[in-house]
């Protein structure tokens, strides 16, 4: 399903970029999509020497225990698979972030960097 889900968030992020409307929604839709394809991609991943078959494990295990968010938890594995990966997918999370709650008002070129942050994503997974 999430590789699903993640082109699905993929093609309306390009529809919405290329047509230069709802830009918010373009970089929503960018890091919903990264999500998605980190889920569908990196399983199993290591993380401090353990194992973990999917993030819901992970959560359970690393995450939960300490009081993180599961949106945190994806920065800490992301970042603990590869520091590139985690830096890219931080962004995107803190860009939707911004876009969603703070300010909806998104540039083109904004909405276009966050793109490219998606690409870069799936080049490294």
């Amino acid at each position: 399903m999430s590789l699903d889900h993640a082109n699905h968030n993929t093609d309306l992020c390009d529809k919405l970029l290329n047509e230069g409307i709802y830009l918010d929604w373009v970089v929503t839709t960018a890091f919903y999509a990264a999500m998605h394809y980190i889920d569908a991609k990196i399983y199993p991943v290591k993380y401090k020497g353990i194992e973990y078959i999917d993030f819901a494990t992970f959560y359970k295990v690393i995450c939960k225990p300490s009081g993180i968010s599961k949106h945190n938890g994806k920065i800490i594995l992301s970042t603990g698979h590869s520091n590139d990966l985690g830096e890219k997918y931080r962004y995107l999370h803190d860009a939707c972030h911004s876009a969603r709650y703070s300010r909806y008002l998104v540039s083109q070129g904004a909405a276009a960097h966050a793109r490219k942050k998606l690409s870069k994503i799936n080049t490294i997974i």
